[in-house]
């Protein structure tokens, strides 16, 4: 039997996450961030595999975070934006409060990853054969979910950076927003 105990934690790595909009760019609309328009409750989560067979190991219909350094006003998001995509930085990030009590599943590793995979299979038809992860039965058991090194993890290789991805907008308080 898998026990995830020592992979999950209360929000431990920050008490705080950001949301960057301008992903995309400005052929997409640069995606400016309206606090209005912040989604609510338990979001609809389904797998980038179901949209047209993309071989793409990501949660679709969360809300993207990435811890936020407030020294340094940005996350590991906001400087990759600014080094390799400039044109999709936009200068303005929404903070917010992870809630006590918030279930945050962490990959820190290969070795999670596996572990993982293995209590939420998915097995997709892609020139890779890779397991992915059934984001839709991971939604259901945790508020989001949290990869903290890319380098370990190629798995998940389309994802670039620390980043969170929510599951349950309950778990975060919007505090504010501030440049980055």
């Amino acid at each position: 039997m898998i026990y995830l105990k020592n992979i999950l934690n209360e929000a431990s790595l920050t008490p705080y996450q950001i949301f960057a909009p301008g992903t995309g760019g400005a052929e997409y609309g640069n995606m400016k961030f309206n606090p209005s328009k912040i989604p609510t409750g338990q979001l609809k989560i389904y797998n980038a595999y179901d949209f047209g067979g993309q071989c793409v190991n990501k949660p679709h219909g969360c809300f993207w975070t990435s811890s936020y350094k407030e020294k340094l006003k940005g996350s590991e998001w906001t400087d990759y934006k600014k080094k390799k995509f400039p044109t999709w930085h936009s200068s303005m990030g929404a903070v917010f409060k992870v809630k006590s009590g918030t279930k945050i599943l962490k990959i820190r590793n290969h070795k999670d990853y596996m572990k993982i995979q293995k209590k939420f299979p998915m097995r997709v038809e892609c020139p890779s054969g890779e397991l992915y992860l059934n984001w839709q039965k991971v939604s259901k058991k945790y508020d989001a979910v949290q990869l903290t090194n890319t380098d370990y993890v190629p798995m998940l290789g389309q994802w670039d950076v620390e980043s969170t991805a929510w599951f349950n907008m309950k778990k975060l308080e919007f505090v504010g927003t501030t440049k980055v």
